[in-house]
């Protein structure tokens, strides 16, 4: 005796079979490229590091980092330790713009690691708004194997506070 399907139990198979095939098709991270918002001390000096996350084989990136000229002013990059095996340069010619390239022969990977760090120097006045940014205004990601690799690219938001001169590390707030 055979058994009839119900119109319903179709449905109910067909969503299922539906839902799976999306949840498949979909990547299950993205590549992302942030930088990490948090406090700055007005007068004082900070480092704002470039984190990647979800990265597989990373050999070659160029980032066009813009900041607001009138509150930092950039004085150096550290490489992440990850990315130490990488060649950088570093281009600050223009004021309020950097572009930092980076390449190596073999691909770095891994989870919410520093890929380098931004040190600037705080004007000693904090803007009106009292916030600024700091965005990767493009980027270019590339694989060991010379594939370009997809990405998020995320900015980091950043409070100026006029209380007194220190030294702040950017990661230590939000966004």
């Amino acid at each position: 005796m055979e058994k009839n399907i119900q119109p319903r139990h179709c449905g109910f198979l067909t969503f299922l079979f539906l839902t799976a095939l999306l949840c498949l098709s979909l990547p299950a991270t993205a590549l992302e490229v942030r930088i990490t918002g948090g406090s700055l001390t007005a007068g004082g000096e900070t480092d704002i590091p470039v984190m990647i996350d979800r990265v597989d084989n990373l050999a070659g990136a160029k980032l066009v980092i813009s900041y607001d000229k009138e509150v930092l002013r950039f004085r150096d990059l550290q490489k992440g330790e990850k990315a130490a095996a990488l060649m950088h340069v570093v281009n600050d010619k223009e004021p309020g713009r950097l572009i930092v390239v980076m390449a190596g022969a073999k691909g770095i990977s891994g989870e919410q690691f520093p890929l380098v760090s931004l040190q600037f120097t705080v004007a000693a006045t904090c803007p009106e708004i009292g916030a600024t940014t700091v965005n990767i205004t493009e980027a270019q990601l590339m694989s060991d194997t010379l594939e370009d690799l997809s990405h998020q690219q995320v900015p980091g938001r950043f409070v100026c506070q006029s209380k007194g001169i220190g030294r702040l590390s950017a990661g230590s707030g939000g966004q």
